[in-house]
Formats: structure tokens, C-alpha cells, sequence
């Protein structure tokens, strides 16, 4: 049982599971795309919360094994990871989650993703005030979003899937290289480690 607060200033309590499986539960994935998966009604003023608690999103038939991690833990895991078990994959907060049912709806391997976001972050001039999100499949194009390069507006980028197919090709060299050595590295599988330091 959860122990939430909402807005109001209410406690509410919440039976929430920690795990949901993907092959038996497959109209969570659509959940988690379209924003609804963990949304709670507050009983008492209606408001609507989407609590951030750490889950595990797998699927039992593909591998994947996700474990989301709240973002106010962000700090927590990067000084103790090995605290959170062992898991495939890490997604900090909820739009990480989101991000990485889209590559896996889309059949991506994320670490190409990752690959790509980040020549689009150096491309972009880089900083701590940029961000580049992948946005999902449009027909043959990769779509990415890209935050913070000019104020009030998201950019995109539209990727060919020539282009992601020879960047799958490169994976392995340049997985050696700084810094996807780091961004590559599993379970946490994300530019925003670079993203962060502003590299």
C-alpha cells in the first residue's frame, strides 16, 4: 500500500502492483503511451495524480525488463545503482518510461536511440539546457524532439531509417568511444547522462 498527497492537502491510500507484464497485460503499454497508466483520482477534490513510484515494466515473451526509478530518486541511483537491483534497463521518471515503450513498440534498440540523440545534442551546440527526446515512428522517419535551443519552441528532427541502420552498424565501435561509452552503458541507457553535465 502507497501513501500519496495530493494537492488538497489529503493523504490518500493506494494499491498500486510494483511489476505489470507487458504479455499479459498488453493494453498497458498503449497506457503508458497515451499518459493514463497510473493516473489516480483524488476522492476528495477529483484532481487527477500520476504518482511516481519505482515499478517494473517487462514483458515475459520479449526480455525487455524496465525498472522505473522516480525522478526525485534520480540522485539516489547514480550515487548507489546497485541498490535498485538488477534490471535490463533503468527509465528515470515517467517521460523515460514513455520514451522507452516508444522504442519498443517500434522494435529500436534504444542504444542506437541513445547513439542518435546524442549527434543530434552535438549538433544542436549541446549545454545543460538542452534536451533531445525521441518522439516515436512517422511512416520510414525517426522522429526526435528537441528542448531548449530556442525559448517557448521544441524543434524536430526527422531521421531517415537509412540513417538509424547505419548507426546500428556503428554500435560497436562506437560504443569504445567517450561519451557513449558512458550514454551505451547498461542498465541506464541515456543521454541524459551526458545531458547533465552539460558535456
Amino acid at each position: 500500500m502507497n501513501v500519496i498527497t495530493c494537492k488538497c492537502e489529503k493523504t490518500i491510500e493506494i494499491d498500486i502492483p510494483d511489476r505489470y507484464n507487458l504479455s499479459e497485460q498488453p493494453q498497458i503499454l498503449e497506457e503508458i503511451l497515451d499518459g493514463t497508466f497510473l493516473t489516480i483520482e483524488c476522492p476528495y477534490c477529483g484532481i487527477q495524480l500520476k504518482p511516481e513510484l519505482q515499478i517494473t515494466v517487462f514483458d515475459s515473451e520479449t526480455g525487455l525488463d524496465i525498472l522505473v526509478v522516480p525522478e526525485k530518486e534520480r540522485s539516489k541511483y547514480f550515487l548507489d545503482p546497485s541498490s535498485f537491483g538488477d534490471h535490463n534497463r533503468v527509465a528515470i521518471g515517467y517521460p523515460e518510461l514513455v520514451e522507452k515503450m516508444r522504442m519498443h513498440k517500434a522494435d529500436l534498440s534504444d542504444r542506437v536511440v541513445e547513439l542518435i540523440k546524442y549527434l543530434l545534442y552535438a549538433k544542436s551546440g549541446g549545454g545543460t539546457s538542452v534536451a533531445i527526446r525521441f518522439g516515436g515512428v512517422e511512416g520510414s522517419k525517426l522522429l526526435f524532439e528537441i528542448h531548449g535551443v530556442r525559448d517557448q519552441e521544441i524543434g524536430i528532427a526527422r531521421i531517415s531509417a537509412d540513417f538509424y541502420d547505419r548507426m546500428s552498424q556503428e554500435l560497436p565501435k562506437r560504443e569504445t568511444e567517450e561519451p557513449f561509452d558512458t550514454i551505451l552503458a547498461p542498465p541506464y541507457v541515456s543521454l541524459t547522462k551526458v545531458e547533465l553535465e552539460g558535456y
